[in-house]
């Protein structure tokens, strides 16, 4: 479903938020801040109660006790009362000066109800959710720097990559990818903007672009690797991967993020063979070509610098091509084709 904002002019009639508010989703037009609460809303959404001590988020008032559904209910209050917010005309009345009273039961903007909004969830999700503690702290410390809703994306995206499987519906599997592709889309708006000065364009013109909002052409070598390498990663199942990978998986992913030399990035390919179950290979590789394929992965480490584009992307191909189908998430049957394609039209020129 598609949410758009929309203000009233000074005439008191109803017209289109500005355009350096607006990105393309689905080909539609989109307000960003109205998209980033409703996307907050959709984890919440998905994720398992029995994980999320709501009475703990709320703000105790005249001693009133409260069941869990009724502060569930309080919280999505708060977040769509700062929806309200961005969706109310400004009258002759109030004036266009008029700040409301949002849910939170205080004059505030709701950039501010949003975060509060963000933290709070994260306060009230169990220990027991969270597959890496260590991150919580540097994510807190991300949240008093936020600024702007880009940076409220942020967080949400950090906090759902943190959160175990068994914290969340079993649904959220199918639903995730598209999901993470939005939240994608405002992270980086920022660099849109910035792109899109240089185009002399709206942002919103140049916005419907992959999943991290940058135009492929503009990306080098290195990140195209980096970018396929870690699409792979966060479409194979938890399944398909040994336990102890809900622990490494965010320090993996922040030392790829970090690099774009190819002999680092082939550690990290090796790193993600070697968590993979061996059920989850097709068993003629995994009997004759595994060993070769890990013998010349190694091989990459320690001698980096003859390794090309080339020679990563068919690595990266081989390894994705003898992986059994059930291994992916739904939404890879989808997204394939378009990842190899940068590999496979780079072999075939060669």
């Amino acid at each position: 479903m598609v949410y758009m904002c929309v203000r009233a002019n000074s005439q008191g009639k109803r017209a289109p938020a500005k355009d350096e508010e607006m990105c393309m989703f689905n080909h539609h037009r989109v307000h960003v801040p109205s998209l980033t609460t409703y996307l907050l809303l959709d984890l919440a959404s998905f994720s398992n109660d029995q994980f999320i001590d709501w009475v703990s988020g709320l703000d105790r008032k005249d001693g009133v006790v409260k069941t869990q559904q009724e502060a569930k209910q309080e919280w999505i209050e708060t977040c769509r009362s700062a929806i309200a917010y961005l969706v109310e005309a400004p009258s002759e009345e109030k004036g266009d000066d008029y700040v409301p009273i949002l849910a939170s039961g205080a004059q505030s903007s709701p950039f501010t109800v949003l975060l509060q909004a963000v933290v709070k969830l994260e306060k009230m999700y169990l220990t027991t959710a969270f597959m890496n503690q260590n991150v919580r702290a540097s994510w807190a410390a991300s949240a008093l720097a936020a600024a702007d809703c880009h940076d409220v994306a942020s967080l949400i995206e950090t906090l759902e990559r943190n959160i175990s499987w068994a914290a969340v519906d079993p649904d959220w599997r199918d639903e995730r990818t598209p999901w993470r592709t939005d939240v994608m889309k405002v992270m980086n708006r920022k660099t849109m903007e910035r792109l899109a000065q240089q185009a002399g364009a709206p942002v919103w013109q140049v916005s419907n672009w992959t999943w991290n909002s940058v135009p492929p052409s503009s990306l080098s070598a290195e990140e195209k690797v980096r970018k396929a390498l870690i699409e792979l990663e966060q479409n194979v199942a938890w399944e398909a991967v040994h336990q102890r990978w809900r622990k490494e998986r965010h320090a993996w992913l922040a030392s790829l993020q970090a690099t774009t030399e190819y002999p680092a990035m082939m550690e990290h390919l090796v790193t993600l063979e070697e968590v993979l179950r061996d059920s989850s290979f097709k068993g003629d590789w995994k009997e004759a070509g595994r060993a070769a394929w890990k013998e010349r992965a190694k091989q990459g480490v320690s001698d980096g610098k003859k390794i090309d584009f080339t020679q990563f992307g068919s690595m990266l191909l081989e390894l994705e091509a003898n992986l059994l189908g059930g291994c992916f998430l739904p939404n890879w049957t989808f997204q394939v084709f378009a990842w190899r394609h940068p590999f496979q039209a780079m072999e075939e020129e060669v």
